[in-house]
């Protein structure tokens, strides 16, 4: 998991939809009972209604934890300074890379564009790991 967000009002709202379910699941069975077409096709449609609120509110909690779908390193964002803080929908939290694979893409000035050849050793300093230099051949 790389991140969770706060699901504490999500978690309200399900109860109150699970309750008010409850409730109109009573009042669909005393209308059967009675034997009320109408009533029991009031309530029938409230009761779809409220299973479909439910099934919402579960589906937004189940999002609330934000998982990587590969193996991954952080390599922008930090959310220990967000802690807290509301986030937006469709706002970028963080940058993800893969952990073992990744490719890299230079921008070379046109004046060192010469030194650039196939085969040609080099090596790569990030600006997240300066000490630590990666060499290639």
């Amino acid at each position: 998991m790389v991140a969770e967000l706060a699901d504490e009002d999500l978690k309200l709202e399900e109860r109150k939809a699970q309750s008010e379910l409850s409730q109109l699941e009573n009042s669909y069975g005393t209308a059967l009972v009675k034997q009320d077409r109408a009533e029991v096709a009031i309530q029938g449609a409230k009761l779809e209604q409220a299973r479909a609120q439910l099934s919402l509110v579960q589906s937004r909690l189940q999002r609330t934890q934000v998982t990587a779908p590969f193996d991954s390193v952080v390599i922008t964002g930090d959310l220990t300074q967000s802690l807290g803080a509301p986030v937006k929908k469709g706002e970028a939290l963080m940058t993800l890379a893969p952990e073992h694979d990744f490719r890299v893409i230079l921008e070379v000035d046109e004046r060192d564009v010469a030194d650039v050849q196939l085969g040609k050793a080099g090596s790569l300093a990030l600006s997240a790991l300066p000490g630590t230099p990666f060499r290639w051949r």
